[in-house]
């Protein structure tokens, strides 16, 4: 049986004045999804904080391998205050991408 595609998210955040964002960046898939036998089940968050310049990376499962469409939720939260939230599917076509590269592959 062949094992689910993880795929590294990379990116930097900024905040509305352009200065760097210790934000986090969370990933809720939003309905379970399958994958050969294995179940990723649905509304299980991943998260990551922020280096201090506003990178970041997270390895997540390629969501768009999933028989049955299942997007992530994506959001970037700094202190209390959510400054994006969008649904994004991840391609397995690469190991590694940038987030605003995945965005644009298709949310």
């Amino acid at each position: 049986m062949s094992q689910p595609n993880l795929v590294t998210i990379t990116g930097n955040i900024k905040n509305p004045d352009f200065s760097y964002a210790q934000a986090i960046v969370r990933f809720t898939l939003q309905e379970t999804g399958y994958f050969n036998e294995e179940v990723f089940p649905g509304k299980r968050s991943s998260q990551v904080l922020c280096n201090p310049d506003g990178s970041f990376f997270i390895a997540v499962w390629a969501n768009r391998d999933s028989s049955l469409s299942t997007p992530y939720l994506v959001e970037i939260i700094v202190g209390q205050t959510i400054l994006s939230r969008f649904n994004l599917y991840v391609s397995s076509a690469q190991s590694s991408i940038s987030i605003s590269d995945a965005i644009k592959q298709g949310s």
